[in-house]
């Protein structure tokens, strides 16, 4: 598949993926902070976050798009949506504002493409 997409929510300490091959998803796990790749969500979301045993504390996005880049892969848009909900924990009505941050990757096949 040429195409992958990451998506971090500003203040969580993951990073989700989709689009990727087995083979870049073993070399993503050899960089140090993404080793542990938490789950896999209903629609095909592989999901990374802390490392224990390299007792990282978060997964920063910077270090996915580069290892994606390593792998080929060019950032063709990126956007970025604002959101904001009721806290859990305040009952005087607080909010948690938040951002939700999307890169979409392309990468060049590497045999021709595909013709209808």
């Amino acid at each position: 598949m040429p195409y992958a997409v990451v998506i971090w929510k500003r203040g969580t300490n993951t990073v989700d993926i989709a689009g990727l091959k087995p083979d870049d998803l073993e070399y993503l796990q050899k960089i140090p902070c993404l080793s542990a790749r938490l789950d896999v969500d209903s629609e095909g979301f592989m999901r990374f976050g802390p490392s224990p045993s390299a007792k990282q504390f978060c997964v920063k996005p910077a270090v996915v798009l580069t290892g994606l880049e390593v792998l080929g892969f060019k950032v063709v848009t990126t956007t970025a949506t604002a959101t904001s909900y009721p806290s859990p924990n305040n009952k005087s009505g607080g909010v948690i504002s938040t951002t939700e941050y999307s890169w979409t990757l392309r990468r060049e096949f590497t045999e021709p493409e595909p013709q209808d």
